[in-house]
């Protein structure tokens, strides 16, 4: 009886294991070629082709973009939802007085995206100069 419940516990650990090593490898891609330098939370970025991974390393989201004149990674995103429009692999980005800032990523897996939190100069910059426009750049899926 001991050798059952012992076999049982095993094989749902190792089950468990597979589980979380699978959650832990999830990754997402997605090309875009982005036509003007833009910045990141407090990076800035030249215009370029870029490779967007959503990966989730040890259970935390993470971002990484890169290009072949930079890259940044971040993991300071929070959850929002489209309203209407399709599923789609975009980039969303706030425009203020000609300076482009990354604003929100679609993964195109769902109506959620993730919304990146405004820099210290994009806050001064629209406190000066008001709302921003929003450019959407569609990318290529992976």
């Amino acid at each position: 009886m001991k050798r059952l419940v012992f076999g049982f516990f095993a094989a749902l650990l190792l089950l468990l294991g597979a589980v979380s090593l699978n959650a832990q490898s999830y990754s997402n891609y997605m090309t875009v070629n982005v036509p003007f330098d833009f910045s990141v939370l407090n990076e800035v970025l030249p215009k370029g082709e870029y490779t967007v991974t959503e990966t989730y390393p040890s259970g935390a989201l993470q971002f990484c973009f890169r290009g072949r004149h930079g890259g940044a990674i971040f993991t300071s995103t929070s959850p929002t939802e489209k309203r209407g429009g399709k599923n789609a692999y975009e980039l969303d980005f706030h425009l203020v007085n000609n300076q482009y800032f990354l604003a929100t990523i679609w993964m195109g897996n769902d109506r959620n995206g993730r919304k990146l939190p405004a820099s210290k100069q994009e806050r001064e910059l629209m406190a000066q100069f008001g709302k921003p426009e929003v450019r959407i750049l569609t990318a290529s899926a992976r």
